[in-house]
C-alpha cells in the first residue's frame, strides 16, 4: 500500500476506511447494478475483469488473498492493477490444485480471500459476467492466443538459455524438490515442456467453459501497419514498427538509394529518396482489428510516401518487411499503393531463412506487379510456398521498376503505400472492396456491417457499415429483450462506406444489438454501454 503502512497518517487511513466502506454498501446493495449510483460509480468493471482473467488464466495461486494490488486516481474509480507475483502460476505449485490444468482457482478459497466477495457480487451482475466471457474470446485473438503465449515462453527460454546454465551450476537443484514444485524435471528442457503443456491444456480447458464464441470475434491479422497522426511529419524514416502484431513484432526497414541516408535538415540531400508521411487516406485494405477496432477515418488517416530518385549512388530504394510468421499457415500479404510519377512497378520477392541477403521469387504467380495513378489494392499469395509458413525470419522485399532515366529523377515524386497486412487465407476476411474510385474511397462487392467502436462505449459509439450499391438501409438498435430503443439510419444510401454515431447519453447501461437491413441482407453485431 501506498504510502507505506508505517507511514500513513491517521487522516488518510480513515479515508481509505470510509471509502472502501461506501463501495462495499453500495457494492452489496439492492441497486447495486444502477448504471449512475451503482458498483460502476465506484470502480472500473473492465480492470477487475482483465485482473481475473489473467489470475485465472495463469492459476496464480496468490492472486486475490495475497498479490493482489488496486489504485485509485483522486476523483476517480478505484481500479484493479497491476499484477504482480506470479511465481506460483503456470502449474508451479502443490496445493490449492496448482498443479491442475483445468478448474477454477477462486473457488477453492473462501469468501475473504476472494476480495472480501466482491468479485461474487460482481457475478451476481449478468452484464459483468457476459462481459467477462466476450472479453475472454477477444483476448484469445491476441494477447492470450496459444501462439502467442507459447511464443512469447520460447522466446524468454531462448533469451535466458545461457544464464540458466550459470544458475543451476550455482545452485544444484534441477531434478530436485524446491517447495512449493509439483513438477520435478531433471533437466530446464524437460520444466520448459511442462509449463509450455501446462499453459495449452489451460488455455483449452478456459475455452471449454465459456460457452460458444461470439460470431464477430476473428483474428484475420497477423500484422498491420497503420499510419496515422501520430506519425512524424517532413522527417526521413529508417524503420517503422506494426501498429498490431499478434504474436511477434514486425517492422518495415527502408533502404535509401543515396549513401548517407538519413540526412539532417541543412543537407542538400534532405528527404530525397526517403522514407516520410503522406497525408493521403484510403479504406483498400483497411482493418479496424489492426487499429484498436476504430472504424475508417479518412481525417485521421495518412499514409507512406517512397520519394525520388529511386536510384542512387547508394543502390536503389527498398522496402524490407521483417514479418515472422510463427505458428500460421497460408500467408497472404496485401497492401493499397500509387504511383505519383516514380516508377511503372512494384518487384516483390521474399527471404525465409533470415542471414544475410537471400531473396526468391520461387512460387510466387507473380513478382512484378503493375501501378497504377490511383490507389489499387494488392496481393501477394505465400500460401503454396511451405519455407513461408510458420517462420519466424520471413521477410518480404518491395523495391520499384521502371523507365531507367525515370528512376535516377529527381523531380519531387513519389510511390505512396497504405495498409500494409500480413494474415492467412484461412482466417483473413475476404477482399470486399473494387478498386479504388478515383479519391481514395474503395466501393465495396458485398454488404457488410462494421463492429461499432469504442467497445464499451460511454455514451458515444460509432457503427460503419459498407454497401455496394445504391439502396435503402435501415439500420435500429435493440436491448437485449428484443425491444427497439432507436433507428440510426432508415433512408436510401449511395454506395460505398457509412457510419452513424449513435449518442445512449438517455439510456441505461447493458448490452445492446445493432441491426442492419439492407438489400435484402440482414446483419447484426452487440454492444456494451457502461456509465
Amino acid at each position: 500500500m501506498r504510502p507505506q503502512h508505517e507511514d500513513i497518517t491517521p487522516q488518510q487511513r480513515n479515508w481509505i476506511a470510509q471509502h472502501i466502506g461506501d463501495l462495499e454498501t453500495v457494492l452489496f446493495g439492492s441497486n447495486f447494478r444502477d448504471p449512475d449510483t451503482g458498483y460502476a460509480a465506484w470502480l472500473d468493471p473492465e480492470s477487475f475483469i482483465d485482473h481475473h482473467l489473467i489470475t485465472e488464466a495463469l492459476k496464480e495461486i496468490d492472486g486475490y488473498r495475497l498479490s493482489t494490488f488496486l489504485h485509485m486516481d483522486r476523483g476517480g474509480r478505484l481500479v484493479m492493477g497491476p499484477v504482480w507475483d506470479f511465481n506460483i502460476s503456470l502449474g508451479n505449485g502443490d496445493y490449492l490444485e496448482a498443479w491442475k490444468p483445468d478448474g477454477w482457482y477462486y473457488p477453492l478459497i473462501n469468501r475473504e480471500q476472494y476480495l472480501n466477495g466482491w468479485y461474487t457480487r460482481l457475478f451476481d451482475d449478468p452484464d459483468f459476467a457476459e462481459r467477462y466471457r466476450l472479453r475472454w474470446w477477444e483476448l484469445r485473438q491476441g494477447p492470450f492466443s496459444t501462439e502467442h503465449i507459447t511464443g512469447m515462453i520460447r522466446r524468454y527460454a531462448d533469451l535466458l538459455d545461457e544464464s540458466q546454465e550459470r544458475n543451476f551450476q550455482r545452485w544444484n537443484i534441477l531434478g530436485t524438490w524446491v517447495w512449493p514444485n509439483h513438477f520435478v524435471g531433471d533437466t530446464y528442457e524437460d520444466e520448459l515442456d511442462y509449463m509450455l503443456w501446462w499453459i495449452e491444456t489451460r488455455l483449452d480447458w478456459i475455452d471449454s467453459q465459456m460457452g460458444t464464441p461470439p460470431d464477430d470475434i476473428t483474428s484475420p491479422l497477423r500484422h498491420f501497419w497503420y499510419f496515422g497522426d501520430e506519425m512524424v511529419n517532413n522527417t526521413p524514416l529508417e524503420t517503422i514498427e506494426a501498429t498490431y502484431s499478434l504474436v511477434d513484432p514486425a517492422r518495415i526497414r527502408f533502404h535509401s538509394a543515396l549513401d548517407g541516408y538519413p540526412f539532417d535538415d541543412t543537407h542538400p540531400q534532405w528527404r530525397k529518396a526517403s522514407m516520410e508521411r503522406r497525408n493521403r487516406p484510403t479504406d483498400l485494405n483497411y482493418h479496424p482489428a489492426g487499429n484498436d477496432g476504430r472504424p475508417y477515418d479518412a481525417n485521421r488517416m495518412r499514409a507512406l510516401q517512397i520519394r525520388q530518385p529511386f536510384t542512387g549512388d547508394g543502390g536503389e530504394n527498398t522496402l524490407i518487411f521483417e514479418a515472422p510468421t510463427t505458428g500460421m499457415e497460408q500467408v497472404v500479404f496485401r497492401f493499397a499503393a500509387m504511383d505519383e510519377g516514380a516508377a511503372d512497378a512494384l518487384l516483390i520477392d521474399y527471404s525465409v531463412d533470415g542471414i544475410g541477403e537471400t531473396w526468391t521469387t520461387n512460387g510466387l504467380e507473380k513478382h512484378r506487379h503493375t501501378l497504377e495513378p490511383t490507389f489499387r489494392l494488392y496481393q501477394v499469395d505465400f500460401s503454396d510456398i511451405e519455407a513461408a509458413q510458420d517462420n519466424p525470419d520471413f521477410r518480404i522485399r518491395i523495391r520499384f521498376d521502371g523507365d531507367p532515366e525515370r528512376m535516377a529523377a529527381d523531380d519531387g515524386n513519389r510511390i505512396t503505400f497504405n495498409n500494409f497486412s500480413l494474415g492467412s487465407t484461412k482466417k483473413e476476411i475476404q477482399d470486399t472492396f473494387i478498386d479504388d474510385a478515383g479519391d481514395g474511397s474503395a466501393v465495396p462487392r458485398t454488404i457488410s456491417l462494421d463492429p461499432n467502436y469504442p467497445n464499451p462505449f460511454n455514451p458515444q459509439t460509432v457503427i460503419g457499415f459498407a454497401i455496394p450499391e445504391q439502396s435503402r438501409v435501415r439500420l435500429a438498435v435493440y436491448d437485449v429483450l428484443g425491444r427497439e430503443i432507436t433507428i440510426l439510419v432508415d433512408e436510401i444510401q449511395s454506395a460505398g462506406r457509412h457510419s452513424v454515431t449513435w449518442d445512449a447519453g438517455n439510456h441505461s447501461s447493458g448490452l445492446y444489438i445493432y441491426r442492419m437491413e439492407a438489400g435484402g441482407t440482414t446483419l447484426s453485431g452487440t454492444m456494451m454501454l457502461i456509465k
